[in-house]
């Protein structure tokens, strides 16, 4: 996600980075204010939304949440795909929840 911040606003004009920070976004947790209007005050801002995303809650997949029970769920019962599905759900999700734009780009480990 921070790699996906930095190539999003750098060489952006100040007004570009505003609006995306602010009004980007299906979850209003993620719509950050721009307090100052400077290249400070967008590197403020996005750093602030940058700490908002990890502390999310469905970013968090620690104990019993609900999207990490439910994919442990189906790697136990013996159907990866349905695992796999549901990660890719709870993806799509956060991209339009966080990412600013859809210039995001997913990295993936592969099984050996």
């Amino acid at each position: 996600m921070s790699k996906h911040y930095a190539n999003t606003l750098n060489g952006k004009k100040i007004s570009e980075g505003k609006l995306p920070l602010e009004q980007r976004n299906s979850i209003s947790d993620a719509r950050t204010p721009v307090e100052q209007v400077s290249q400070a005050g967008i590197h403020n801002a996005a750093t602030a939304r940058y700490s908002k995303f990890f502390g999310y809650l469905r970013n968090l997949f620690i104990g019993d949440s609900r999207e990490n029970s439910s994919i442990q769920e189906h790697l136990d019962a013996g159907h990866p795909e349905l695992a796999g599905q549901k990660l890719e759900e709870h993806v799509r999700h956060v991209k339009r929840a966080w990412a600013i734009d859809n210039s995001i780009e997913i990295s993936r480990l592969d099984k050996e």
